[in-house]
């Protein structure tokens, strides 16, 4: 052991196992002083053990906390967002339920022409085939279309589709 300086639980632990070591000290007191000597050895590894683990648990606490303090950021923006959304759907939804029904008085004529027109149909006179246009005619000679008005007396718009195709009958 160094004089001056504090005995740490390692020199003690190696000052009574050479002391264990010297003539005239029997094996009774030997022993005694060996387990003394194990004994200083677990409390010197124990708060060595306490002391690392201080030292690794601040650091990695640390690390930890700086890793993910960008996620969580990201996560409480995101959450905000969220309420915000919630907030908007709610009220959309609110001012929905508040709205009447809309109503719509267009006549059938305008809605036909209101229509999208299909991309897949093929325009009269861009086919030539004589087979087209004979089945196109036919289909343009047994179309009816039907423009029910509100005063008529028995085509008007609250009549059931059951009922107008009765009475085209």
């Amino acid at each position: 052991m160094v004089q001056g300086e504090p005995a740490t639980p390692e020199h003690i632990s190696y000052a009574l196992f050479y002391i264990s070591q010297t003539k005239g000290v029997n094996n009774t007191l030997r022993s005694a002083i060996r387990a003394a000597v194990y004994l200083v050895r677990e409390l010197a590894i124990s708060a060595i053990a306490d002391t690392v683990v201080k030292a690794v648990s601040t650091s990695i606490e640390n690390s930890v906390i700086t890793a993910i303090s960008p996620q969580i950021a990201k996560i409480l923006t995101t959450a905000n967002k969220l309420e915000k959304i919630n907030e908007n759907t709610d009220l959309l939804n609110n001012n929905l339920n508040h709205m009447p029904p809309p109503t719509i008085h267009t006549p059938y004529r305008d809605a036909l022409a209101m229509t999208a027109t299909n991309s897949n149909q093929i325009p009269l006179g861009k086919r030539s085939s004589p087979e087209y246009t004979k089945a196109h005619a036919a289909v343009k000679e047994r179309q009816l279309l039907i423009d029910p008005s509100s005063n008529h007396p028995t085509l008007n718009d609250s009549t059931s589709r059951e009922s107008m195709i009765e009475a085209i009958k």
